[in-house]
């Protein structure tokens, strides 16, 4: 695993769809067949039927799933919020069965993983920053896939990035 960059964003307006629970309640890990799954077997057929009606969409290859810890129960039941969806360049109006996220002016790390490190790193990650100057300044963190990404079934030729929002250490 590379050493993660530090990234500025402003504003971040994501469109997608929601899920709220324990996404591996049935499937474990990494699995087209538990509930992140679901969701993305559900966002990608409603984000190619209603597409056209999705203005403002910054990179149509570029896609996000965010997890969200809603409360402090979440690291003991297994239970959060997920969004997958696209970003887009402002609020606007989406499709009914969509939703809109918005994610104040932030820097993250951004860790970019090949291959196995994308379902194997994850704690690795988590203490790279925990020896840094950064702190996790979110109760999130944002996955995205773009052009780099072939698929699970192709997770050794796949590229993804996994971003953390942090502030520095004062």
């Amino acid at each position: 695993m590379n050493d993660p960059l530090l990234i500025s964003k402003d504003r971040m307006v994501i469109g997608g769809i929601n899920y709220y629970g324990d996404p591996i309640e049935n499937h474990e890990g990494w699995n087209v067949e538990n509930e992140i799954g679901k969701l993305w077997n559900r966002f990608m057929y409603l984000y190619f039927q209603k597409k056209d009606a999705i203005s403002a969409i910054i990179n149509e290859n570029a896609f996000y799933e965010i997890h969200i810890q809603t409360d402090k129960d979440c690291e003991n039941n297994n239970e959060y919020g997920i969004m997958v969806g696209v970003e887009l360049k402002d609020i606007v109006d989406m499709p009914e069965e969509m939703v809109l996220k918005v994610f104040g002016e932030r820097k993250y790390l951004a860790f970019t993983l090949e291959g196995i490190e994308i379902v194997e790193n994850w704690k690795l990650m988590s203490e790279w920053i925990d020896k840094s100057e950064y702190v996790i300044d979110g109760d999130y963190v944002i996955q995205k896939y773009d052009e780099r990404f072939k698929g699970m079934d192709k997770i050794e030729q796949s590229v993804m990035e996994a971003w953390f929002p942090v502030k520095e250490i004062v």
